[in-house]
């Protein structure tokens, strides 16, 4: 990433357009296949570069997760450490996104299919996933990773994730009228 700042500037001014704008979802889908793209070349610069200081990621797995992962990872190195750990369970592997969903104003839910070939094991595996970032000035300040064997799992985390969303937006607009 040749300038971080710049990145930085850049998100902060695209997550300020009105939600379901479709520049906006167009740069945020834009920057989330990139940085896939990146994690799937085990290019984990983007990721270092968009992390806060202050990163929190917290990681959700289904009990028969081919991955064991700490429950929360801090910091820019956490978050990478996590993205390492994932990658180095595997012979080869691939992330193939699916949807972005623009949550909040500061809120965007990446989903994805996690393919791969256990790197002991041999065994193929298809994992389905549902990553939920939320920003501060431009830059991720916490990642809540959802793993799970099926799809229809993730589609209830979504749902869960948008419902809880709007019931938030409503309160705020409540509480400020």
């Amino acid at each position: 990433m040749r300038w971080p700042a710049l990145a930085h500037l850049t998100t902060a001014s695209v997550l300020r357009l009105p939600k379901g704008s479709r520049l906006r979802h167009a740069v945020l889908e834009r920057v989330a296949r990139a940085g896939y793209e990146a994690w799937n070349r085990d290019d984990l610069e983007p990721a270092r570069a968009y992390a806060d200081p202050n990163i929190e990621v917290h990681v959700a797995t289904a009990s028969d997760s081919p991955v064991g992962f700490d429950d929360v990872y801090r910091g820019p190195d956490g978050y990478c450490r996590m993205m390492e750990e994932w990658s180095g369970a595997w012979r080869s592997w691939r992330i193939e996104l699916e949807d972005v969903i623009e949550v909040a104003l500061d809120k965007v839910l990446v989903t994805g299919r996690h393919i791969g070939v256990g790197l002991a094991s041999g065994a193929e595996i298809e994992q389905w996933g549902a990553v939920l970032y939320t920003f501060r000035r431009g830059r991720i300040l916490r990642v809540d990773v959802f793993f799970f064997a099926d799809k229809d799992t993730v589609s209830e985390i979504v749902t869960s994730i948008a419902d809880d969303a709007r019931v938030a937006e409503q309160n705020a607009i409540t509480s400020s009228s």
